[in-house]
């Protein structure tokens, strides 16, 4: 396990410890410090864990899944982010999210995968391995997401507070806005169609249907944007890698 802290109380940070040779990477604009021993390269996310999951049961399933609609939303295009590798003893490093708020630490065992938009990814070790999952750079709504699996640490943000649920809990479906959308497991399935009448803003929320755990945000940025502002996010969105 990563030895780490997370420190702060609004607005959450986390201070990573890295072994000699222990790595880690994170998405672009996360990073906040470093001891001068580790050191930074930006380079494309390897596929790593996530072959050794290949073909398993309904866990390969997904990563091939997830690795085949990448391929094809986003040909041509690369994944390089930073990494960070401690040498010459205990290295420290300090990531946090986008927007004030929580932080938390997900441990992968190499059973469940997560998925997690890009918006909520923070930082992650690197036995954990990233593939593209459905979803992309779109303007409607639907968040660009990431699949993680493999073993060690996954950090995501949150903006406000975390909010947990399971949609067993609740029938089996649950609704939410796309835009408060932190994480789920593999036991969760994701759809987001445009029927355009019930959040008030011309679009429907995704549904999270299954018997496993979602994370959501207590705070919908989209609200609290203007709608020249939404606009902007998603043209950006679009002309970003990941």
């Amino acid at each position: 396990m990563l030895s780490h802290e997370i420190r702060g109380g609004v607005s959450q940070s986390v201070l990573c410890r890295l072994a000699p040779d222990q790595e880690m990477y994170c998405d672009d604009g996360r990073f906040l410090w470093k001891t001068p021993n580790v050191a930074l390269e930006t380079r494309a996310v390897a596929p790593g864990p996530g072959d050794a999951l290949r073909g398993k049961g309904l866990l390969g399933r997904a990563l091939s899944g997830a690795a085949q609609v990448g391929r094809r939303a986003q040909t041509g295009m690369s994944i390089a982010l930073p990494h960070f590798r401690a040498s010459g003893g205990t290295g420290l490093c300090s990531f946090a999210g986008a927007l004030p708020g929580q932080l938390r630490q997900i441990e992968l065992d190499g059973t469940r995968t997560w998925t997690v938009p890009r918006s909520a990814f923070v930082a992650a070790e690197s036995s954990v391995g990233l593939e593209l999952a459905p979803g992309g750079p779109t303007g409607d709504g639907t968040p660009v997401l990431g699949r993680f699996a493999g073993t060690g640490s996954l950090f995501v943000a949150a903006a406000g507070d975390f909010i947990d649920l399971n949609p067993a809990d609740y029938g089996g479906v649950i609704h939410a806005d796309a835009a408060c959308l932190i994480a789920f497991d593999d036991g969760i399935s994701l759809s987001h169609e445009e029927t355009g009448r019930l959040t008030g803003e011309g679009r429907s929320p995704a549904t999270l249907e299954g018997d496993g755990k979602v994370i959501l945000q207590s705070v919908a940025i989209r609200s609290a944007l203007g709608q020249q502002a939404r606009a902007a996010v998603a043209r950006a969105a679009d002309k970003e890698d990941y």
